[in-house]
């Protein structure tokens, strides 16, 4: 669990949320990279196995959400990490609409969500980065 950044734009407080916020962006890479994979061997796999896969994706993804939601920005990171916490719903969604078109055997629900899913995800790893760039900023 990470630790709880205080408000109040002090060194301190800066640095913690600095070092929290790097823990979750870390945690957005690395489940992107596993989603990316998972698309990649998608044919490889049993409707089950996706259906389970991309469940586990929506749900360590709302748990990334709610970690994230959990942080205490400075008041000069509060709206680039809105902008994030706005971009996770979406993405979300998509890992969620993935595994239940597995869970039918739809694989034309699955494409379209798929499809999606790509396109939110720019979404999402475009406002990672801007707030992970504007928390470099502070140094």
């Amino acid at each position: 669990m990470l630790g709880a950044s205080a408000c109040g734009g002090g060194d301190d407080d800066d640095d913690a949320y600095r070092d929290d916020f790097g823990q979750v962006s870390e945690r957005i890479v690395s489940l992107g990279e596993e989603v990316g994979q998972a698309i990649e061997t998608a044919g490889e796999s049993t409707d089950e196995e996706l259906a389970t896969d991309f469940g586990r994706f929506e749900d360590e993804l709302r748990d990334v959400r709610a970690d994230l939601e959990g942080l205490d920005p400075p008041d000069d990171l509060a709206d680039e990490q809105d902008e994030l916490v706005s971009a996770i719903g979406p993405v979300q969604a998509s890992l969620g609409d993935i595994a239940q078109a597995a869970e039918r055997s739809d694989p034309e629900a699955a494409r379209q969500a798929t499809i999606q899913l790509v396109e939110r995800s720019r979404d999402l790893r475009d406002a990672r980065v801007a707030l992970a760039r504007a928390v470099r900023g502070q140094d």
